[in-house]
């Protein structure tokens, strides 16, 4: 697998700083990306967060809630 499919297949851009939200979105749409000042400052855990939320209330298409638990002091407050 070459270099540029993994970065794509992870949510990384060429730039460290440009991660993906909207993986496995449908080819129609434009990649959604964290705001760069952002990208630089989270943790793995809350990309992995942030992506679960809109997968859940975007992607889906289902118009139902999501719930986001993690223990305190992880960063939930940057994720909402």
């Amino acid at each position: 697998m070459n270099r540029i499919s993994r970065q794509k297949r992870s949510g990384m851009a060429p730039d460290p700083k440009k991660i993906a939200i909207n993986l496995g979105r449908y080819m129609k749409y434009n990649d959604i990306y964290f705001h760069p000042d952002f990208a630089g400052v989270l943790k793995p855990h809350q990309v992995d967060g942030v992506r679960f939320l809109w997968q859940q209330l975007v992607q889906s298409g289902e118009g139902r809630g999501a719930l986001l638990a993690h223990t305190m002091g992880l960063g939930k407050t940057l994720q909402v």
